[in-house]
Order: structure tokens, then C-alpha cells, then sequence
């Protein structure tokens, strides 16, 4: 069962005054990974109407196809300027991430919940 897919729900909490530029991270980074990342199914970001919680869905079509996102340019480059405006609150991860990408998540404090059961259509 490993490399299967999996899921990120990325929670974040933007510095006050920060939010036009947290915005314009967020954009430069969600292009990036767009253009270089295939094997990221899914990148949706959301942001609260007080403008101060952000919550990211992130959908990985394999455990080894979200390495790149995890360890490639988007962590070195792109990364620093998201934590610049907004503080991490959590990441909860659905499925079975393995491997590099596991490890990485790992680092963050991620926690984990397992499929327990239901369908995907």
C-alpha cells in the first residue's frame, strides 16, 4: 500500500498587515507549483473572511510524484516567503504518505489519519 495517494490540509495563520503580501507569495508559489509539479492533483487555497486563516488542500497523486513539492524548488524558494507573512498552525494528512514525503511532513509535526473507509468517484 505505499505510494498510494494522499491529501494535505494545510492550516496557517497570517500576520497582521500581511496579507497583501501573503497573497502574492501564495500566488507566486501556487503558479510555480501549476507549472513544474504533474504530480500535484490538487492545490486549492482558502482564506477566512477576516483575511487572518488560511486552510490548503493539497492532493498528491502518489507518495514519490510529492517529493518535488516537499524537496524541490518550491520549499527553497517559495516557502520563505509564505513564512514571512503567516505562521503554520498544522498540517493533517489523509491517507498513507511513505518514503521522502512522509519524512518531510514529519518535520512539520503532521498528523496522521489513515483511511478508514469510503469512495472516490
Amino acid at each position: 500500500m505505499s505510494n498510494e495517494p494522499f491529501g494535505c490540509i494545510v492550516r496557517m495563520k497570517v500576520k497582521p498587515g500581511h496579507v497583501e503580501a501573503f497573497k502574492k507569495a501564495a500566488e507566486a508559489t501556487i503558479a510555480h507549483a501549476e507549472q513544474t509539479e504533474p504530480g500535484t492533483a490538487k492545490y486549492e487555497w482558502f482564506l477566512d473572511e477576516a483575511q487572518e486563516h488560511v486552510v490548503m488542500r493539497e492532493w498528491f497523486a502518489t507518495s514519490d510524484a510529492a517529493v518535488p513539492h516537499f524537496t524541490g524548488e518550491l520549499p527553497s524558494k517559495f516557502f520563505p516567503a509564505l513564512f514571512d507573512h503567516a505562521d503554520l498552525i498544522g498540517i493533517d494528512v489523509t491517507g498513507n504518505p511513505t518514503g521522502p514525503a512522509k519524512a518531510v511532513l514529519d518535520q512539520f509535526g503532521a498528523t496522521y489519519y489513515p483511511r478508514m473507509a469510503g469512495f472516490t468517484r
